[in-house]
């Protein structure tokens, strides 16, 4: 008997193990996403950590829409490393308080973090004028948002199966989210790439309601779903 519950004790310990292994597997890539993300490292983020053989893999930030599968994955990010191309664009986001799960079978996981950064990012409202016509100003922001991602082993790899970033506020540095809370738009422009679907749905800071900073928690608590 005694033998039966050390190896019960073991088997317990060694799952825990595993099973904590794959959370800072999981947030090391979240990690990860976000180091080529600043860099600009686009290419990277399609090819090293989105997962590469699901056919519903997805992206969505903020009011970009649904883009479905990694072709059209590669599409957005093409699109969005021309933007983050320009002169003195900076796009920090700092990650806080991670909710990662596991599944039982241990191939999928889920994660909530908090982000929050200094961005310099070209703002229509505020334009400046040049040879060729008027431009969006770089402007520089305060950005604050979640992400709600979920993830799939493949090979053995942890890998991003969808990546969801919700924005509830980017406001210029001069002015607080109650008087300008979302002033920049990440969809491109739609002559270099469109959405596979409507995006569901964004909801910035409005001083006029009752705002809810979804989403929270994950149900049940625990490190396994």
């Amino acid at each position: 008997m005694e033998t039966q519950k050390f190896a019960a004790m073991v088997a317990a310990l060694e799952r825990k193990a595993e099973l904590l292994d794959d959370i800072i597997a999981v947030i090391n890539l979240q990690a990860k996403f976000n180091y080529c993300l600043e860099l600009n490292n686009t290419d990277r983020i399609v090819n090293e950590l989105f997962a590469q053989r699901d056919p519903e893999v997805r992206c969505e930030i903020a009011d970009t829409g649904i883009y479905v599968g990694i072709e059209s994955i590669r599409r957005f990010w093409n699109a969005r490393h021309n933007i983050q191309s320009i002169r003195g664009y900076l796009g920090t986001v700092m990650l806080e308080t991670p909710h990662v799960q596991i599944s039982k079978d241990g191939t999928h996981a889920r994660g909530i973090w908090h982000a929050f950064g200094p961005n310099s990012v070209p703002v229509n409202q505020h334009k400046v004028k040049q040879a060729s016509g008027e431009r969006a100003k770089l402007t520089a922001t305060w950005y604050m948002g979640k992400y709600q991602n979920e993830y799939v082993k493949e090979d053995g790899e942890w890998r991003i199966k969808s990546l969801h970033a919700l924005k509830y506020m980017q406001c210029p540095y001069d002015q607080s989210w109650v008087e300008a809370p979302d002033v920049y738009r990440f969809a491109p422009p739609v002559s270099e790439c469109s959405p596979d679907k409507p995006g569901s749905g964004h909801f910035p800071y409005d001083p006029a309601t009752q705002n809810s900073i979804l989403p929270s928690a994950h149900e049940p608590r625990g490190l396994v779903y």
